[in-house]
């Protein structure tokens, strides 16, 4: 890759004791013959040295020869903490997160950085390109961004998916893309301060958020089908047993709808309420699958 040219793309990888899909990550994006002026910036969160060994070899073999640079953290700060400590290292004009798990396709790093560039109204903040399972299978990764309407819709359906309201086959605009490969523009990313911090928000619902305030900053979501990457799907959250997964979950909602929708003490009693009844609800439905099981 040349380097004389300013930078158009900042790639971000976020990883966590996920040595051989970083690895698979790497090597796809290294050998993806990546055609606009790019740098890779990976952030480890505090894994484990079988990690570090290999972010060590990777910087002193390609250094020299690609715009690289390592971040790392001491421990594990979280998908939006990590994530954020990428930004004061970009240099590019879009920034592209990818979760370690991604594999990226000849041609679609170029996709999204072409939807932004030919944007020149600048009517959208964010584009993520279609997501595939490594079978093929098309991921439903686009929803719309919650509301108190549609949550209430949620706990009546005890079903939280919405993402059969777009069509995954089709570009166009989204309110709500996964994170786990979004490009956005830098200026946009750093004036809304990255990811939200807030331990309500340490790995769900950050990613919900930041689509909330890239909307709040005027702006609009674009989900493209002109290339697709693969994912594995979870491989950090999967980590966590599913109790806690569902925690954390809804302790993610409530941050989110705390932020943008609670004004007073009775809509936090009525929020508090609704999370506990869905946590009591699911904790059950768990305990009689087991005693069935």
């Amino acid at each position: 890759m040349s380097t004389d040219r300013s930078i158009l793309v900042s790639i971000v990888v976020l990883s966590w004791n996920n040595p051989d899909d970083l690895k698979e990550c790497i090597s796809s994006i290294l050998e993806g013959d990546i055609s606009v002026p790019w740098e890779l910036i990976v952030v480890d969160n505090g894994s484990t040295r079988e990690t570090q060994d290999y972010l060590n070899h990777l910087y002193d073999t390609q250094h020299d020869s690609i715009n690289l640079k390592i971040v790392r953290n001491a421990y594990n700060m979280g998908f939006a903490a990590g994530n954020n400590q990428a930004i004061p290292h970009v240099e590019g004009k879009y920034t592209l997160f990818l979760n370690d798990d991604i594999v990226i396709t000849s041609g679609s790093v170029e996709a999204l950085a072409a939807v932004l560039e030919e944007d020149s109204h600048h009517i959208y903040g964010t584009v993520a390109p279609q997501l595939r399972y490594f079978d093929g299978t098309i991921q439903h990764t686009c929803r719309r961004l919650p509301t108190p309407q549609l949550m209430l819709s949620y706990y009546v359906r005890m079903s939280w998916d919405d993402s059969h309201v777009y069509d995954h086959e089709k570009s166009g605009e989204r309110e709500q893309a996964m994170a786990a490969a979004l490009m956005i523009r830098t200026e946009l990313l750093k004036r809304i301060g990255g990811f939200n911090e807030s331990p309500g928000m340490w790995i769900f619902f950050n990613d919900v958020d930041l689509s909330k305030e890239v909307q709040a900053a005027g702006y609009k979501g674009y989900y493209t089908v002109a290339q697709f990457m693969y994912h594995g799907h979870g491989q950090s959250t999967q980590k966590f047993m599913k109790m806690k997964k569902v925690w954390l979950w809804h302790r993610g909602l409530f941050a989110y709808f705390d932020k943008w929708y609670v004004d007073n003490t009775f809509e936090k009693l009525v929020l508090s309420g609704l999370v506990g009844i869905s946590l009591v609800g699911l904790a059950t439905r768990e305990q009689l699958r087991r005693l069935k099981g």
